[in-house]
């Protein structure tokens, strides 16, 4: 007498599930490793998916893939991430790691699939040294995330900038990246709160780390040249945007975009 609620049950659950598979949006990965010259999409054997509001990805062939060794314990069920100075210890179920010897929570834990180690992509790539941006821009019904040794600018930045702030300069031939540039007017802000005069040190600290030419912070007060910045992108594709910050002595001179 009890069958056909339960017969019911399961096949709730079974709908349930399979319209969550229907329905979950595909996540392509890209990523710059120190052996990569440009970002490329990450083929994975367990793709990368969102739940939660968490990405999470296969541990090992992300972390390899960005130049670190990773060790499997067992007995204990324990995986340490080794290498540039970077120390990472987890255990699966464990919501705590130790990054560098520091107690850090993982939401959500990691855990096991198929005999591979899934993990929060933002945790591991963050602890790693790597930015981490997201992107539904460029597909209808995919999300980009980008793992990358610089900072992008967000699709946000992107979209707030107007001709208040900027004057736009047709271009005559087709560039790399769009047909547009956008040059910040002399009384013109950037959605990021920078002006014309602004330091180095506050376009660092407002944008964080160029792609080029140093892919670092560690820029001199009175430093001229031009640090380059990419907003998201379709990797090798020619479609993106590309951001120059020019300098003189420390002093921020021109500002343009390339859509």
């Amino acid at each position: 007498m009890f069958k056909k609620p339960v017969v019911l049950t399961l096949a709730i659950i079974f709908l349930m599930v399979f319209t969550s598979a229907a329905l979950a949006v595909p996540v392509g990965v890209i990523i710059e490793g120190p052996q990569d010259e440009y970002p490329r999409y990450l083929e994975l054997k367990i793709p990368a998916s969102i739940e939660n509001g968490h990405t999470l990805i296969p541990l090992r062939t992300v972390a390899e893939t960005l130049g670190f060794k990773v060790k499997w314990h067992a007995d204990s069920r324990k995986i340490i991430v080794h290498g540039n100075q970077q120390v990472i210890e987890m255990q699966i179920g464990n919501n705590q790691a130790l990054v560098n010897g520091d107690s850090i929570k993982i939401d959500p834990a990691p855990y096991l699939l198929m005999n591979t180690t899934i993990v929060p992509l933002r945790f591991l790539a963050e602890s790693l040294g790597y930015s981490v941006a997201y992107s539904d821009f460029w597909h209808e019904k995919q999300v980009d995330v980008y793992i990358t040794p610089y900072t992008l600018i967000s699709d946000a930045e992107i979209a707030q900038i107007n001709q208040t702030n900027f004057k736009e300069i047709p271009c005559v031939e087709p560039a790399p990246g769009g047909n547009t540039y956008y040059i910040l007017k002399k009384s013109g802000i950037t959605p990021g709160g920078i002006r014309l005069g602004a330091s180095i040190q506050e376009v660092l600290k407002v944008y964080g780390v160029p792609r080029a030419p140093q892919r670092s912070w560690q820029y001199a007060r009175d430093w001229s040249g031009v640090l380059n910045y990419w907003g998201t992108f379709i990797p090798q594709s020619g479609s993106g945007t590309w951001i120059d910050f020019e300098f003189r002595k420390g002093r921020l001179v021109n500002m343009s975009i390339n859509r």
